[in-house]
């Protein structure tokens, strides 16, 4: 009988109450403190990415066109990330602004005709 009465009240609500809104508010409150280290974490590891692929990129772009008798410098943007071109005549050395650094020494050369 006292469940009835209770069933009954509760199909004539027309809204949430208050306890309702919390108990949602906490749960969407706790899956954000869960999952968002993971998603930062995701985030930084994306951006590392990113930049050691432009990196390579241009180290491939300037490796093409070295030539051991003409050392430059030169700084490309890509990403919103400065990258620094320093080619010498042992080799070219390419790095970023995160300080991710990647050198390659060129030992020898055989140009073909």
């Amino acid at each position: 009988m006292k469940w009835n009465k209770w069933l009954g009240l509760l199909s004539q609500q027309k809204g949430y109450i208050l306890l309702e809104s919390l108990i949602c508010l906490s749960l969407v409150t706790y899956v954000l403190l869960v999952t968002m280290p993971a998603t930062i974490s995701l985030l930084d590891k994306h951006e590392n990415h990113k930049i050691k692929t432009e990196i390579t990129r241009a180290l491939l772009d300037h490796a093409e066109s070295w030539q051991p008798d003409r050392p430059y410098k030169k700084t490309v943007t890509s990403y919103n990330k400065l990258i620094n071109v320093k080619t010498t005549e042992k080799g070219i050395e390419v790095d970023s602004d995160r300080n991710q650094e990647t050198r390659v020494v060129i030992q020898g050369v055989n140009w073909l005709p």
